[in-house]
């Protein structure tokens, strides 16, 4: 009996020579149209039509809750809800009026709002989110604003959200309190505003602003 060894697989005339031995031959795809390309697509027949980005992720049910349908744009001027005058008649100073009707409807927006920042503490936008949630246990949702310096804007969407909240208390998160500033108050910003003492009125945790 012969053994074929490696030197006679290499010969040139073995059928077996790996130079002669060709892939087989695929069926064709089934309906495809004559003439056209025969690729087969590795890719998935249906992809996702959202792909949730990192914020989602990281977020959860957070983002699902700020998911608001946008509404369209308004023009302000052709909707006579402001007007446009030019200081010194200079078309490079303008100045913009709005109705007080408007802008009083843009203020009711924020009536059941509240700015909050945790006092000596640094504390992240999804941490504040579950700790409030766990020290005020809203029956409606919350909605929350970064106004930056650690300051934070939480809007309710029940009428007694916000009642509860300044009823009660003083809050806590990790040891340290929890500020709690109503909207009702003048202006604010938070890039100027430091908290220098901290009290009590009725119940509820409060600051002076300086």
């Amino acid at each position: 009996m012969s053994v074929e060894t490696p030197r006679d697989y290499l010969r040139p005339d073995n059928p077996k020579h790996p130079k002669k031995s060709r892939p087989p031959d695929f069926p064709p795809v089934p309906d495809a149209p004559s003439g056209s390309d025969r690729t087969i697509s590795l890719l998935p027949s249906s992809l996702p039509l959202h792909v949730p980005s990192y914020q989602e992720k990281l977020l959860g049910k957070l983002a699902q809750v700020q998911d608001t349908p946008k509404e369209a744009p308004v023009d302000l001027l052709a909707a006579k809800l402001t007007t446009l005058s030019y200081r010194n008649n200079d078309p490079q100073c303008p100045d913009f009026t709005i109705d007080s009707t408007f802008k009083n409807q843009l203020v009711s927006t924020w009536q059941q709002a509240l700015i909050v920042k945790v006092l000596g503490r640094s504390i992240g936008y999804k941490a504040l989110y579950t700790r409030i949630h766990q020290l005020w246990k809203p029956k409606g949702a919350l909605n929350i604003l970064d106004l930056g310096s650690e300051y934070f804007l939480i809007q309710f969407t029940t009428d007694d959200g916000r009642t509860n909240v300044l009823a009660n208390g003083p809050w806590m998160i990790k040891g340290h309190y929890l500020t709690v500033l109503d909207t009702g108050v003048p202006p604010f910003h938070s890039f100027h505003t430091q908290t220098s003492h901290l009290g009590s009125v009725s119940g509820a945790a409060s600051y002076v602003l300086q």
